[in-house]
């Protein structure tokens, strides 16, 4: 929690300005909108804080190769949206 902006905004904002930074949204308060958002707003990651340190190694190796890294309950999260595009992503 921000005192003047949230994350998700501050993902779009970096985004738009720096367009080939990667970010992985890191949040102990995963909710089908904030998951919607990031995915949206080009976040190349999206993370629980209780998810451990091997979901990091997975993030990080995942967008060294160019790919995108969603956590198992963010990825089911994707999955159940619909019209999100995500197929492609999570394959």
């Amino acid at each position: 929690r921000l005192p003047e902006v949230n994350g998700m905004e501050i993902l779009y904002l970096l985004k738009r300005r720096f367009p080939s930074m990667k970010i992985v949204v890191f949040t102990g308060s995963v909710t089908a909108d904030k998951v919607r958002l990031a995915f949206e707003g080009g976040a190349d990651g999206f993370i629980e804080k209780g998810a451990g340190l091997e979901d990091f190694k997975l993030a990080i190796d995942a967008i060294q190769e160019g790919r995108r890294y969603f956590g198992s309950h963010v990825r089911q999260m994707l999955v159940e949206m619909k019209g999100v595009g995500v197929l492609d992503v999570l394959n």
